[in-house]
């Protein structure tokens, strides 16, 4: 019997909230995918339940502070050619057909074939926004990797060699992922990876290993980050940098010290920073983005304009793509400062309509707008829409006279080519609200 051709791998731990959706969209990849295999470390909800009634064959395991060794034995379950690695707050889009090719293909290269597939990571703030994206290994030749690293764990390939991988275009297949999307869903993990990965600095420390310690305190201060403790995070940031040579790892070090210094508002420390990585060889319009936020803090808005007109794709040396949004937002809110209304006005169209991001400066748009026929900024704002016209339409309510006209307007339209929006709000001062049809977004 010939060896299925993809397979599924999960670690799990009281997911009963993110794991049906997670389930669904593996399903949805059958018959191509033959079977997904859960490696559960301890539930107490009902995980289990959800994942045997969709079909997944379900190992009941232990929980020591150790992903990688629970990354392995999920593995060690599936019988197949390739497996995915997805958790449970994260959802597959694939075009099927595509994708077995692609898994086909990638077999077959170089005679021995590839050793992992690099997908997209597509990190959703909302059921439709996406804040960031990276790539990942997250598709890999069973028994050719194994994992290793209690935190953000590492492919180690057996026996160890130069590993080949191939990268697959996000029209064929990438993640979404929604773990951080609630505050405090990030702040409980941020505190269950702090726990792991002051078991690897103490680990590193004890081995007297500089290389492994820099890593450990990286991952130790992007887990106090997301566990809202800024100020530990940049003790661990500026320990680790310049611990080791390694440029990969000491350009992360500075980015995220870079990143938090200016959380902190210590401008003038981060602004050191930045010239480092600038030399380094760290991404420059990602450099231009630690600056515009240091020289806006300092209240130098020309420079500010300079330096965010050049940005529209910044990388953090993980391959991290940083939000675009937050540029946007900066460039509207620098216009205004700067009275440039017209560019102003496009980036709060932009923030607005293509981001979901700017709801809450719907009175200031207004105000830029002025006194001009407010059907056309309702048309900009449909023009520039990516599924966001539905929250566009509710922010503009609270607003009256102007803004229920917007909001009015932008129903016309929407209803005029064809499509449904409802919007629910009510204005708290007029009292103003109507109901349309449902707005489907996704």
């Amino acid at each position: 019997m010939e060896t299925p051709l993809l397979a599924a791998a999960l670690i799990v731990k009281n997911e009963e909230k993110f794991l049906p959706d997670c389930l669904a969209s593996l399903n949805a990849l059958r018959p191509l995918l033959s079977e997904i295999c859960i490696y559960d470390t301890g539930s107490t909800d009902r995980t289990i339940e959800i994942a045997e009634a969709a079909g997944a064959r379900v190992e009941r395991g232990y929980w020591d502070q150790d992903f990688s060794r629970a990354r392995n034995a999920a593995i060690a379950m599936c019988h197949a050619k390739w497996v995915l690695i997805i958790d449970a707050d994260e959802r597959i889009v694939a075009d099927r057909d595509r994708l077995e090719i692609s898994l086909k293909d990638s077999l077959r290269l170089n005679m021995t074939g590839a050793d992992t597939l690099v997908i997209q990571i597509r990190n959703m703030v909302s059921a439709i926004r996406m804040d960031s994206q990276w790539p990942s290994n997250r598709v890999m030749r069973h028994g050719r990797i194994r994992y290793d690293g209690r935190l953000h764990e590492q492919m180690t390939l057996i026996p160890e060699r130069l590993r080949r991988d191939v990268l697959i275009s996000d029209e064929i297949v990438y993640l979404k992922h929604f773990g951080y999307a609630g505050d405090s869903v990030g702040t409980q993990k941020g505190e269950r990876n702090i726990t792991v990965s002051s078991l690897e600095v103490d680990a590193a420390r004890d081995r007297r290993d500089n290389r492994q310690l820099a890593t450990a305190l990286l991952n130790r201060g992007r887990s106090y980050l997301l566990a809202g403790d800024q100020k530990s995070a940049l003790r661990d940031f500026k320990e680790g940098r310049g611990m080791v040579k390694e440029k990969n790892i000491d350009r992360w070090l500075g980015e995220e010290l870079a990143e938090t210094l200016i959380g902190l508002g210590e401008v003038e420390e981060a602004s050191l920073i930045v010239g480092s990585l600038r030399s380094e060889g760290s991404d420059l319009q990602l450099c231009d983005w630690f600056e515009a936020q240091v020289e806006w803090k300092r209240g130098r808005h020309e420079r500010v304009a300079d330096l965010l007109a050049k940005i529209d794709n910044p990388r953090g040396t993980a391959q991290m793509t940083l939000p675009l949004a937050e540029v946007i937002e900066l460039r509207f809110l620098n216009a205004v400062v700067l009275q440039k209304s017209e560019e102003a006005i496009a980036c709060g169209v932009r923030l607005m309509a293509s981001y979901g991001r700017g709801l809450g400066h719907g009175l200031l748009l207004l105000a830029l707008w002025g006194n001009r026929p407010l059907g056309q900024l309702a048309q900009l704002l449909y023009e520039a829409d990516r599924g966001f016209l539905r929250g566009v339409a509710e922010e503009m309510m609270q607003y009256p006279p102007q803004g229920v006209e917007v909001a009015r307007s932008l129903v016309a339209i929407a209803q005029a080519a064809g499509a449904e929006l409802s919007v629910k709000a009510i204005s708290h001062q007029s009292g103003a609200s109507f109901g349309l049809k449902s707005l489907a977004t996704e």
